[in-house]
């Protein structure tokens, strides 16, 4: 039903409440059928565009020679992102601590952004993980960078009581029953 309600340009969920009523009097059979994909969440979209947190993080860094203060990093790349990156490229020891000033221990072009990498795959394969390593759609996960969705459609065929025109049955009301 997905299928065809797309290219019919109709609202599934409409589709779908007729095919129910349809097999509720028998004119069509109908199996489920469920889809799972995943779709990008804001921040999800946000770090496909440009970049995960830690890179961002790192990429500031590497700009300035000896290292840079905390209140310059939340500055230069935001409060949101220097907490989130700060986190990770602290446990990947990209980044140390000396002093007051973060300094990286690593050059941008030697770390490769896995997590976008990930996303960009998600995206062109159309939410499908298809060929992605569980551990890392874990990470994008737990991150809460994706969100799982699951689409039920249904395959339709004739029913034993199919008819080309649909006719409702009259209803066998008594007098007896309305009062």
């Amino acid at each position: 039903t997905w299928e065809w309600a797309q290219k019919q340009k109709l609202d599934h969920l409409t589709v779908v409440g007729t095919v129910k009523s349809l097999m509720g009097d028998a004119y069509v059979v109908g199996t489920d059928l469920v889809t799972s994909f995943y779709t990008l969440t804001k921040e999800g979209t946000g770090i496909l565009e440009n970049g995960a947190q830690e890179i961002m993080v790192l990429r500031a860094l590497c700009e300035v020679e000896g290292g840079m203060s905390m209140p310059d990093l939340q500055s230069k790349v935001g409060k949101d992102v220097s907490k989130i990156g700060m986190g990770n490229c602290m446990k990947n020891k990209w980044v140390k601590k000396d002093g007051n000033k973060l300094v990286p221990l690593v050059q941008i072009s030697d770390v490769e952004d896995t997590v976008q990498k990930v996303l960009k795959a998600l995206s062109s394969a159309g939410g499908a993980a298809d060929g992605i390593d569980d551990k890392e759609i874990n990470v994008i996960k737990r991150r809460k960078l994706v969100n799982l969705v699951k689409r039920n459609s249904f395959s339709v065929t004739r029913g034993p009581s199919y008819a080309p025109v649909r006719v409702k049955k009259s209803a066998d009301l008594t007098k007896e029953m309305l009062d």
